[in-house]
């Protein structure tokens, strides 16, 4: 987080004339996408084609982090200069919003040039945060593959791999209904439909069932069966 602040700080500062910068990193971003073997059939098996959810390793992940947190107020500024970059053109890994406060001369053609030559250098900064993140925080990009993997192959939509998250982490329905701003009857229905998607009749045996051979795998001198 610190990093990316400063890094779109310099940028902010680069610029005359842009008043902000909204950055967006995708810390799940698939540089190594490594799936676990019960799950790795999905994305190559032709028969599976037809069960995919948006949630292919060329879509945006859901550990995206932004800065700042929230987008600015409605009516400050004129509409954003968009810069998307894509790991090997494929899977998503950052943007850059440049903006200009209302009533300014609008962001001129050379800042716009600017950006298009630094996305070199910016897809390298990125893809290098990244890679530092995943090998600072192993557990977490694991966590992340493997929830990906589920929702690839039991084609979860957007919302209920979100659903899916907080409930792992053992978050009651009240509250995910406040972070997700929805009812907690459209979460219960949400955890409903997850369950049925999953076989699984709750998160304790989701969890036993998809991340347990993931644990197992790391020990070493575990029998294997």
């Amino acid at each position: 987080m610190e990093w990316i602040s400063a890094f779109s700080s310099l940028l902010e500062a680069l610029f005359d004339d842009v008043d902000n910068v909204e950055m967006r990193v995708n810390l799940n971003c698939p540089l190594m996408t490594d799936l676990p073997h019960a799950l790795r059939h999905a994305a190559g098996d032709p028969s599976q084609q037809g069960r995919r959810s948006k949630h292919s390793v060329e879509e945006p992940g859901n550990f995206i982090v932004s800065v700042p947190p929230e987008p600015p107020a409605a009516g400050r500024y004129q509409e954003p200069r968009s810069y998307e970059y894509h790991y090997d053109g494929r899977s998503y890994l950052a943007s850059v919003l440049l903006r200009r406060e209302e009533g300014k001369v609008p962001i001129s053609v050379v800042t716009h040039s600017s950006m298009v030559a630094l996305e070199p250098f910016l897809l390298f900064a990125f893809s290098d945060l990244v890679a530092r993140y995943c090998y600072a925080k192993p557990i977490g990009r694991k966590f992340h593959e493997v929830l990906r993997g589920i929702a690839l192959e039991r084609g979860l939509t957007d919302r209920e791999l979100e659903v899916l998250t907080y409930h792992l982490f053992g978050r009651k329905y009240a509250e995910i209904a406040r972070r997700l701003f929805i009812s907690i009857d459209t979460v219960k229905k949400h955890v409903k439909r997850i369950h049925r998607k999953t076989e699984a009749r709750s998160a304790m045996e989701l969890f036993a069932r998809y991340f347990t051979p993931l644990i197992d795998d790391d020990e070493p001198g575990l029998p294997k069966e």
